[in-house]
């Protein structure tokens, strides 16, 4: 197709004017149609640059498209604010939140610091009982511990950082510190017996325990077999557990089902000798003859273990010899080799596999002179042993424990596990360092009545370094004003005229429920006092002054902007250039006006510092030598930042208060502690400008940036408070950094849950509330537009009824398009861009209209699209 393109290339070589536009546009195009309708509208905000632009003897049809199109700018112009609420986590069956009511788990808080001890108050999986032998009752109960008075516990945590993987990936992680030994294990277990678990000693077995049944975990066991040296006092004590247990009879056959596949057992021969033996078929597989408290591994892995075998002698009454058994089973032996002291010894074994990451403690008493004994606890602890190219575990979001351990099973029980489920999805504000070109910043934010904010924030424009433009000022110091005496040299007027000045209502040095603006001083009308200001978020707002007696001023007004009242003074300057009055505006609120720095609250309560206040003024008011009234010099001072060092630091602050009351102490102190996260922005040669990867100071944020081993463009990070750090640096250019901050609504704390038997997760997420913003649409003809590159340009109507199209697309006999057919086509237009919506005739214009209206519904990409069909149904074929 691009037929526009061949007409735009013969246009090229009528004039040297033309012939230069259209060298650009036939060149590698920066526009593209896949952006729309950026950057006329770029993440909800409208572009003030942007021109909609008719023939002057334009058709209806054509009038009626740049509607259209105008219509969907409007609404494209919506400020969309995230639910405080958030979204959540819920996870059905018996399972329990590390986080609890009045105590979030933070990022990089332990576990433990949250939940010491899990009972069976919150869980049913940890619930106690009774077990009985022939010496007694005693309750059980079983507890789950994170954190205890010794150093040996090293509980989870959730960090934002990068795994130490074969391939590092960057995200959030529940971490666990791989330990060694006796020391750093990530939870402790312990089965207590209130009244003692009594058995008496015969030959060096505890006979009583036998066939005994108890709850570890979540999980049924039976007591099989024992071992007791009452002289060293080394104890070992045998289980089985099992997801099938049941009693068959010697020639009975049964068939069970165990997640989804059926076991068909057959008991073949029960062997009255010493020990009785019992051999089985398992489907088709006959077993070894197995002793009471023996198991095998079958050739599925699963395990079968025989728990008892009673002998039916012959003329006894009831049925035959019966054999006890678990199919699928689990075997667990357990063993201390001293029960009197308070170590742990490495001697658990679990399914005839030693265990080297666990430790057990067994703690016994011997009564009756050796002849009785009695366990009072058991306490199990286990170290991490990571996956193989691991050093650490590191549990994605929606996953558990278990599967990244080497030795899954050290987890004891069988249906238990610590689960992930991931970060809250809180809503977030966008906090937005955007590059324009190499050599400026702008600032994005979102204050806390939802408006959004483009501030020309830095730039190096020239080798100039300063807040604002190279030619007007980011003013966040205010004035100073004496309103007594006559020392007029102590006047400080720090806005000059089209300076951009932020206002925030405070109530103290910080405060998150401020509301800020950002405010340009537009113009003064000193004949009619009349002050003139361009709010950045909601448009134009006019005030009246009044007289003013303070020395040095001509006058006095009360500003008002989202309900705050700021007194501003302007200055008498008997030599100043009409209209160009500087002013002196209280900019917090206070009712002062002492030169203070004045901070932005952002929706969320964050606080944005932005950087050194001494150079963000415009000028200084300087009276002369008499000290007289209204006589003086606006001077605009040296406004470069050298007292940085050619650097601004932009931090972002969460109050203390906003956070959970028990914020990690590894990383930020305590809770009167903000968190503080500081980015330099620095100058560079030739006048360019960016942003340090590397964190400045002062940063107590816990942040680290990483780079993923697969995006060599990106670094990431994620404070305590949760605010998550975007850092975008093009490999191999010299582009200017993007810094992109999400800062929650809320503190966004880690969902982290302890699950027993089969659970399910379900998550919502932030829901957003969207209100269209107010905006002012240059809507004007072909004839008003003096020079198109002040604009980025939409142009409604071909060549041939829109002379501005004529001027940068081609002319009216150039027109390659036959009847029926429209063009959509994105070109540079300097350091803008312009968009050509025209057809062979009006109504084909039109046509091309309704498509970039119903962009969404098309697939728009390229620098031109042709359009045909009709209005009711548009077609498009992309270049």
């Amino acid at each position: 197709m691009q037929r526009l393109k061949r007409a735009v290339k013969r246009i090229a070589a009528v004039g040297t004017g033309v012939a230069m536009i259209g060298a650009t546009m036939t060149g590698a195009l920066a526009a593209d149609l896949a952006d729309y309708p950026a950057p006329y509208v770029s993440g909800g905000t409208y572009s003030a640059d942007t021109a909609l632009v008719v023939g002057a003897n334009a058709a209806a049809a054509d009038t009626l498209g740049a509607i259209d199109i105008a219509q969907q700018l409007q609404f494209d112009s919506k400020i969309c604010v995230p639910s405080a609420a958030g979204g959540g986590v819920q996870v059905a069956g018996d399972a329990v939140e590390i986080s609890m009511q009045g105590d979030l788990l933070e990022l990089r808080e332990l576990v433990g610091d949250v939940r010491e001890t899990l009972t069976e108050v919150e869980i049913d999986g940890l619930a106690g009982g009774k077990v009985t032998t022939n010496e007694g009752t005693t309750v059980f109960n079983q507890y789950l511990r994170f954190q205890d008075s010794s150093t040996a516990l090293v509980s989870p945590l959730v960090n934002y950082t990068e795994n130490d993987g074969p391939v590092d990936e960057v995200g959030d992680w529940l971490y666990i510190k791989e330990g060694t030994g006796s020391t750093a294990a990530f939870f402790e277990y312990e089965l207590e017996f209130e009244d003692g678990l009594e058995s008496e000693v015969v030959s060096g077995k505890l006979d009583d325990y036998d066939d005994e049944e108890i709850l570890l975990l979540g999980t049924t066991y039976t007591f099989v077999d024992t071992s007791i040296d009452t002289a060293t006092n080394d104890l070992t004590i045998e289980l089985l557990g099992g997801a099938v247990y049941d009693v068959l009879e010697e020639g009975e056959t049964k068939t069970y089902s165990i997640d989804g596949k059926d076991y068909e057992i057959n008991v073949l021969i029960i062997e009255d000798v010493t020990p009785a033996t019992a051999t089985l078929e398992i489907n088709g597989e006959i077993t070894d003859q197995l002793v009471d408290g023996e198991t095998e591994v079958l050739k599925d892995g699963s395990l079968l273990g025989v728990s008892d075998i009673i002998l039916n002698e012959a003329g006894e009454a009831g049925s035959g010899d019966l054999v006890e058994l678990y199919i699928g089973a689990t075997k667990l032996e357990l063993r201390d080799s001293d029960y009197t002291d308070s170590t742990f010894f490495a001697g658990v074994e679990i399914d005839e596999e030693t265990i080297e990451d666990a430790l057990v403690q067994i703690k016994g008493n011997e009564l009756n002179s050796g002849k009785k004994f009695e366990i009072s606890s058991i306490k199990y602890r286990l170290t991490a042993d990571p996956l193989a190219g691991y050093s650490d575990v590191w549990v994605a979001p929606g996953t558990g424990v278990r599967e990244y351990l080497d030795e899954p099973q050290g987890m004891l029980g069988l249906n238990w596990d610590i689960r992930y489920e991931g970060l809250d999805d809180t809503g977030v504000s966008i906090v937005k360092l955007d590059p324009r070109g190499d050599d400026e910043y702008s600032l994005i934010f979102e204050n806390l009545q939802g408006l959004v904010y483009n501030v020309d924030y830095v730039t190096n424009e020239n080798g100039n370094f300063k807040f604002g433009t190279d030619d007007k000022m980011l003013v966040f110091k205010e004035g100073l004003i004496q309103t007594s005496g006559k020392n007029a040299s102590e006047q400080n007027f720090t806005v000059g005229i089209l300076d951009y000045f932020v206002l925030s209502d405070v109530d103290a040095d910080l405060d998150n429920d401020a509301i800020s603006h950002v405010v340009r001083y537009d113009s003064i009308d000193t004949a009619s006092k009349q002050l003139v200001f361009d709010e950045l978020a909601t448009g134009s707002k006019e005030f009246l002054y009044e007289d003013s007696t303070v020395n040095g001023t001509l006058g006095k007004a009360e500003l008002i902007f989202g309900g705050a009242t700021y007194t501003t003074y302007i200055a008498n300057l008997t030599d100043n250039t009409a209209g160009t009055n500087p002013l002196a505006i209280d900019l917090n609120s206070n009712g002062t006006l002492g030169a203070e720095e004045v901070l932005i609250t952002i929706m969320g309560g964050g606080i944005l510092d932005l950087g050194d206040h001494t150079t963000s003024h415009g000028g200084v008011w300087y009276a002369d030598s008499n000290d007289q009234e209204n006589n003086g010099t606006w001077t605009v001072t040296d406004s470069s930042l050298t007292t940085g060092g050619g650097k601004v630091n932009i931090s972002l602050i969460a109050m203390s208060e906003d956070f959970d009351e028990n914020r990690p102490e590894s990383v930020g102190g305590t809770v009167t502690t903000h968190e503080n996260v500081t980015f330099e922005i620095v100058t560079r040669s030739d006048s360019r400008i960016g942003i340090n990867t590397t964190l400045g100071t002062p940063s107590n944020s816990g942040l680290v940036l990483k780079q993923p081993d697969d995006d060599d463009d990106n670094f990431f990070g994620m404070t305590d408070y949760g605010v998550f750090v975007n850092i975008f640096d093009p490999e191999g250019t010299d582009d200017a950094e993007t810094l992109t901050l999400e800062y929650p609504l809320v503190q966004r704390g880690a969902r982290v849950f302890v699950a027993f038997g089969e659970t399910s997760t379900t998550k919502t997420t932030a829901g957003e509330t969207c209100t269209v913003a107010d905006i002012s649409i240059n809507n004007l003809l072909d004839a008003e537009v003096s020079d198109a590159t002040d604009y980025n340009l939409i142009l409604v109507g071909g060549p041939c009824a829109n002379t501005l199209a004529a001027d940068l697309f081609g002319g009216c006999g150039d027109w390659a398009y036959g009847p029926g057919e429209a063009v959509v086509a994105m070109a540079d237009n300097g350091d803008k861009v312009a968009m050509l919506v025209a057809g062979t005739d009006a109504m084909d214009t039109r046509r091309a209209s309704k498509v970039v209206a119903n962009y969404a519904d098309y697939a728009l990409s390229g620098d031109e699209v042709m359009v045909s069909g009709t209005l009711s149904a548009p077609s498009v074929e992309v270049a």
